[in-house]
């Protein structure tokens, strides 16, 4: 069983991110630049990594975390979900077009009859977002809100699969 201190790690495992520009089909994301005094933005291609890249990096970030073996398993005895996500190309207008990868961990946070008892109860599985809200998984789809200012969110309906693991 995982203590406190190990559900909190893997929780606050991310990887994130997005777009809201295109030129000719192909992601733009700004960034700050580094030679620039005033931090001028300057526009780069996004480069989407493959899911298998995302739950590469992701099991290296478990490892980084002091774990010892994550090891791919039945859902009955998984002790952590590693959610890999995507949507390219998602148009909310004609300005804005939408590209978003990543991944996250989801911990088992309530046990009904030991470790190995697998929970269907959405609300057992948590992680944290980077703003350290804590939310639950939804086994049926996956959700992603992006905030254009402070009173106007999208919320788009990523592509994802789950892997469930036995971190130790």
């Amino acid at each position: 069983m995982l203590s406190k201190q190990q559900k909190e790690k893997l929780r606050r495992i991310h990887i994130y991110e997005s777009s809201s520009k295109e030129k000719n089909g192909v992601p733009i994301i700004e960034k700050r630049g580094s030679q620039s005094k005033i931090g001028k933005l300057i526009e780069g291609k996004m480069v989407v990594p493959s899911s298998y890249q995302l739950v590469d990096s992701v099991i290296a970030q478990i490892l980084e975390c002091g774990f010892s073996k994550v090891e791919r398993v039945a859902p009955s005895d998984a002790n952590c979900i590693i959610r890999v996500f995507q949507k390219l190309h998602y148009e909310y207008d004609r300005e804005l077009i939408f590209n978003i990868y990543g991944a996250d961990c989801f911990v088992r946070e309530h046990f009904a009859f030991g470790d190995c008892f697998f929970s269907k109860e959405e609300s057992d599985w948590l992680t944290t977002d980077l703003n350290d809200e804590t939310f639950s998984i939804n086994f049926s789809k996956c959700s992603i809100s992006e905030w254009l200012c402070q009173d106007e969110k999208v919320i788009i309906e990523a592509d994802f699969f789950d892997i469930y693991v036995r971190v130790s």
